[in-house]
């Protein structure tokens, strides 16, 4: 087998890989949405705005904490700042 076919099955092995990661990922950002539909909906009753500035700080700081890498702090930021965005925009049910 040559070189560039062994690149060809690790490449398409990858991909199926990203592919299931992929499937989790959606399945992961629909069970959130949930759960922030939920909150969203007792925020009231407890005197609370939609939004907490404090609560996106504190989202953020333990991403940090849990980053390995190679994703640094900022690509975390970038990423779960397009996920609360979206999450506030996702309409209710």
């Amino acid at each position: 087998m040559t070189s560039s076919s062994q690149a060809q099955l690790q490449i398409a092995e990858h991909r199926r890989a990203i592919d299931a990661l992929d499937e989790q990922l959606v399945a992961l950002l629909n069970e959130r949405a949930h759960h922030s539909l939920a909150i969203r909906a007792l925020k009231p009753a407890c005197g609370m705005q939609v939004f907490d500035p404090a609560r996106e700080d504190q989202i953020k700081q333990r991403l940090h904490a849990l980053g390995e890498g190679p994703l640094r702090a900022g690509d975390l930021d970038e990423i779960y700042g397009t996920i609360l965005k979206v999450m506030k925009e996702v309409p209710s049910a």
